[in-house]
């Protein structure tokens, strides 16, 4: 072999090696379907996004069979049977190794000069993390606009509230002592104030911080949560039992956010625990502690929120925590509430942890930086 010809398969090395790595780093699989030879190309990208082992073969089944199930009537009409039936430029889920993700997908057909379809070329993109992103910026504004009007309305209901509660009370010291509506006076002030403190924890809840991280309390956060929860475990029927450590009560956080993190785990145990207690136990149950902790020479704070509902299933503990991976019926969950709270404790410099035991409560593991109050 010359050495002309050495360089002219060195330079062609160096450019596969060149376009494999820029497909690897734009998560960008390539494909095409020569009908002539009637032979398929693809690139090691491709089988990695599809989570096909590298020596199996890429196919039109392999395809359809890693689409998912809500999506694959809509991915179908692009085809014809294994063949595109026209240019195309869509975005589907698929399923590769049990993993949700997003894909684009484009294909484009080649003609020859008689208007004959000549080859078929393709890319498959990985979308999922920008997809997450849209996600959470669409969420984040509706929560924005949640709270606006959330707050809104809390204004609107304070004012007549406050005026219910104040006849009552005029109406209660006007009434004679052995009056029998007195009880009935009473217990509309004491339901009049139960709907007060329900308005004052949106309030707080709703309340937009920019971000600004200060010294709090833990258990003023999980009062505010677990107030906006009451009707609900009231309505399940569960009770909490929480254990504060006097020593460990001061986090530096955003508390906003962290509120944020804590309604969705007692959420989700409130999910779990409608459905049924551990067997053996009649009692529905929430169990909230926190304790000191050092992690490397940092002092942090471990908050415990565990229930005793049905346990989570070994190889889902890890899964739960990837975005759009949801356990609830269709239109229950998005699947983000978890993977948004692990962001939100990154950002603190915190950190985020589950134990679910077969037999044992399920606990959520929330360690934040220590605070002085």
């Amino acid at each position: 072999m010359t050495n002309t010809s050495q360089n002219i398969d060195s330079r062609i090395a160096e450019y596969e090696y060149t376009i494999e790595k820029l497909q690897e780093m734009g998560q960008v699989g390539i494909w095409r379907y020569d009908f002539q030879k009637q032979e398929i190309l693809w690139s090691r990208e491709i089988l990695q996004i599809f989570g096909i082992a590298e020596d199996a073969r890429f196919t039109y089944k392999n395809f359809l069979n890693s689409v998912h199930e809500d999506d694959r009537d809509a991915v179908i009409q692009n085809w014809a049977s294994e063949i595109p039936a026209g240019n195309f430029d869509i975005t589907h889920r698929i399923v590769a190794d049990g993993t949700l993700k997003w894909i684009r997908h484009k294909v484009e057909l080649d003609y020859d000069n008689r208007e004959h379809v000549e080859s078929v070329c393709g890319f498959v993109q990985d979308v999922s993390d920008l997809k997450y992103l849209e996600e959470k910026t669409i969420r984040s504004a509706q929560l924005a606009a949640v709270g606006e009007f959330t707050t809104m309305i809390a204004h609107e209901v304070n004012n007549p509230l406050s005026g219910i509660i104040n006849y009552a009370q005029v109406f209660k010291v006007k009434a004679c002592k052995d009056c029998e509506r007195i009880e009935l006076l009473s217990r509309i002030m004491g339901e009049g104030e139960r709907i007060a403190k329900v308005v004052k924890n949106l309030l707080a809840f709703s309340y937009h911080s920019d971000g600004e991280k200060t010294a709090q309390k833990i258990e003023n956060i999980l009062l505010h949560v677990l107030g906006l929860m009451a009707p609900k475990f009231e309505e399940n029927q569960i009770s909490v039992k929480m254990e504060i450590n006097e020593d460990a009560s001061g986090v530096y956080c955003n508390a906003q956010q962290i509120e944020q993190v804590v309604l969705n785990i007692l959420r989700n145990a409130n999910q779990a625990l409608s459905t049924g207690s551990l067997s053996g136990q009649t009692e529905r149950l929430i169990w909230i502690r926190t304790q000191e902790k050092r992690i490397g020479n940092e002092p942090y704070v471990e908050l415990r929120i565990a229930n005793n509902g049905p346990n989570i299933p070994p190889q889902l503990i890890e899964r739960i925590r990837e975005p759009y991976y949801t356990t609830k019926p269709a239109g229950i969950g998005t699947g983000l509430g978890l993977s948004i709270s692990g962001d939100i404790l990154n950002a603190h410099n915190g950190y985020f942890d589950i134990e679910s035991n077969p037999g044992q409560f399920t606990e959520m593991i929330i360690s934040l930086p220590a605070a002085k109050i």
